[in-house]
């Protein structure tokens, strides 16, 4: 069976009223009265993937592929829900107890992610999904390349511009991609698909590339340009990479010359599960005659499953770490589906190789606003050597 593949250019709906505790003074409440607010929904749903045997073998890159489909009917404000994307962070697992985000940075004010900082240090994320910033909304997801080189002070979303936040350029001393692809050109409001796709597959992947040397200068940087590959129906290639400077001046910048050599340019690459990330959702909140409390959330969409689709990744690679031989070919993708054979976008070079691992979903945590959810179910089917979970949400009605 072939994969069925989003072009890329350049079914539930859900509709949840939640009923709260009456008021001992309903006379003293405004019934009728709408108001909005966000943080209708808010959580994570995510997959996991099977380490390597020597995991620090398997930490030049990631990829698979990821199913697009519209969660809501129609453009919305202020919503931003992830579809099925990963992290990458640099590898510091072998410092315990100093901080690598430095005094003055947004990061470093999450006291809860201390003592060493290091899950919000650096990351390579974004993927598909919806963010709240966008400023061009046309129903579908868009995909971004999105990255944090310092700590959450910013945030690079395209060649230029960062995470859809503000209509100006990013400053010369925060630009960090460099565009590779001479056909697809990425946008500041990241590249978006063609017609309506329902459950097409995107794959992309992440591989950290020698394109320059390393240096010894203030900063040290090294040579590990992390590259953005997609398969998409009428694209398969490399569209950008991040240049290593990207990662390393933040020491230079603060002063702070413990963490030269902790970057992404030169660390391997901590990785290996992702999620899907639901992060800002709009909600009316009203009350009855009664002082009965009720909020309402957008409809949201889910996909059609089937067992031989899912909505989660069809595999997981982790690429093996070692010097790739000069000349590097373009990814390709095996033709097969990757729900029944996981296979992802990979670099044919010399010393090179990866790891296929077999993905599984789980419920990392979400909320909705005055009592806990009810529970997600789950369903498992095992198309050829593959489980596929899929997880969905039931249709809930007044409480």
């Amino acid at each position: 069976m072939r994969t069925t593949l989003a072009p890329i250019v350049v079914l539930a709906l859900l509709s949840w009223a939640c009923a709260g505790q009456e008021t001992k003074e309903p006379g003293k409440v405004e019934s009728g009265k709408v108001t909005a607010h966000s943080g209708g929904l808010h959580g994570y749903i995510g997959f996991s993937a099977a380490r390597p045997p020597a995991r620090s073998a398997f930490s030049a890159g990631m990829g698979f592929y990821s199913a697009v489909w519209p969660l809501i009917d129609q453009p919305l404000a202020d919503f931003q829900i992830g579809l099925a994307g990963s992290w990458i962070t640099p590898d510091n697992s072998d410092n315990k107890d100093t901080a690598l985000a430095p005094e003055g940075t947004l990061a470093r004010t999450w006291r809860e992610r201390g003592p060493t900082w290091e899950s919000v240090f650096q990351t390579v994320e974004g993927g598909l999904g919806y963010w709240a910033g966008n400023h061009f909304r046309y129903g579908p997801p868009k995909f971004s390349m999105n990255a944090t080189p310092q700590c959450y002070d910013y945030e690079v979303g395209s060649p230029g511009w960062s995470f859809f936040y503000s209509n100006q350029a990013l400053p010369d001393n925060r630009l960090g991609i460099a565009q590779l692809s001479n056909r697809l050109l990425i946008p500041p409001d990241a590249p978006p698909f063609q017609g309506n796709p329902n459950g097409q597959f995107l794959g992309y992947a992440w591989m950290a590339l020698p394109f320059t040397e390393p240096t010894q200068g203030d900063p040290p940087t090294g040579d590990q340009s992390w590259t953005c590959f997609l398969s998409a129906a009428n694209f398969k290639g490399p569209i950008a990479y991040y240049i290593p400077e990207t990662w390393s001046k933040i020491g230079k910048l603060f002063k702070y010359p413990f963490v030269y050599g902790r970057g992404l340019d030169a660390r391997p690459g901590n990785m290996g599960g992702g999620a899907m990330e639901i992060n800002t959702v709009p909600r009316f909140d009203s009350r009855d005659a009664q002082g009965r409390a009720y909020s309402k959330i957008p409809s949201l969409r889910r996909r059609s499953c089937s067992r031989r689709s899912s909505n989660w990744p069809g595999g997981v690679s982790l690429t093996v770490r070692r010097p790739p031989a000069p000349g590097l070919a373009p990814a390709r993708n095996s033709g097969r589906s990757p729900s029944s054979s996981p296979m992802v976008l990979w670099l044919p070079t010399r010393g090179t190789g990866s790891w296929i691992s077999r993905p599984s979903s789980n419920m990392i945590g979400a909320r909705r606003r005055r009592r806990s959810c009810r529970p997600l179910w789950r369903s498992s089917t095992r198309p050829g050597r593959l489980t596929v979970t899929t997880w969905r949400l039931p249709a809930m009605g007044p409480w």
